[in-house]
């Protein structure tokens, strides 16, 4: 049985999306410098965080099917 990591990196590509759309509709409301700052403490380590995690998940997946494929 093949182990498939993509479709974790998929929820985290969902996750990512509802979080930039959500993020982008408190703009309506929230237009100060804490907003900015928030954004800059938090938002952008976490983007970047969930790209290098998505990053990694597709190596995994490619040295598992290495793996498997070696094993068959």
């Amino acid at each position: 049985m093949a182990v498939r990591p993509t479709g974790n990196e998929a929820i985290l590509a969902r996750a990512l999306d509802d979080l930039n759309r959500h993020w982008e509709a408190t703009a309506l409301c929230w237009r100060d410098r804490a907003r900015e700052d928030f954004e800059k403490a938090h938002l952008s380590d976490l983007r970047t965080a969930i790209l290098a995690a998505q990053r990694a998940m597709r190596a995994i997946g490619e040295i598992l099917e290495r793996a498997i494929g070696e094993c068959e």
